[in-house]
């Protein structure tokens, strides 16, 4: 989902990719548990999938959606 994001919607991805690397960073630097970051890997997909609706629920195209995510 971040790779299909970063090809349309550059700032959306660098903030996913972001989250994702600071819960990887947390667990191996064992500051997290397999429970903790299975849990931030949950909710690291409920926020994609949050941004993504939030561009449909304002009735924007993916192009509206990048500039006003800008």
């Amino acid at each position: 989902m971040i790779r299909r994001s970063e090809r349309t919607n550059l700032v959306q991805a660098r903030k996913f990719s972001e989250a994702l690397d600071r819960a990887m960073l947390g667990y191996t630097n064992k500051q997290l548990t397999t429970a903790q970051m299975i849990v931030q890997l949950l909710e690291l997909a409920k926020w994609v999938r949050e941004a993504k609706r939030h561009g449909e629920e304002l009735g924007l195209s993916g192009e509206e959606t990048v500039f006003y995510d800008v």
